[in-house]
């Protein structure tokens, strides 16, 4: 496994999550948070638009990261595994809070994360 190469699937999935998160805002807070307020709906679609820059901006580094050293490479597929870990913590609270994450989502943030640390000690 290169890490070059899950460093580049790695930015190019987080900047497309971030663009799809960016324009469907609207949908996903209706989804996240069914029987809410229009209120809370504009909210959370406002608290949507600067995570979706977050989420995209880690994409961005990631694919910056590709032409450095492979340490320097592993050390960021293991620093993204723990922030998507993280993520992952944020994410059992929100369920846990009345709010609904899709599963789908969960589940393939799991198996990114599990590969980004399984990357980060076995990538050539």
């Amino acid at each position: 496994m290169k890490a070059k190469l899950l460093l580049t699937v790695f930015g190019v999935l987080n900047v497309l999550q971030g663009l799809f998160l960016f324009f469907n805002a609207d949908n996903l807070s209706r989804d996240s948070f069914p029987g809410a307020s229009q209120e809370a709906i504009n909210t959370a679609v406002l608290m949507h638009y600067p995570f979706s820059a977050a989420v995209a901006t880690v994409g961005v580094i990631l694919l910056f990261l590709r032409s450095c050293e492979l340490s320097a490479m592993k050390k960021a597929l293991m620093g993204y595994g723990v922030g998507v870990l993280l993520i992952l913590i944020s994410v059992i609270g929100f369920n846990s809070s009345g709010g609904v994450a899709p599963l789908p989502l969960v589940l393939a943030n799991a198996v990114i994360m599990l590969v980004a640390f399984y990357g980060s000690v076995k990538a050539r």
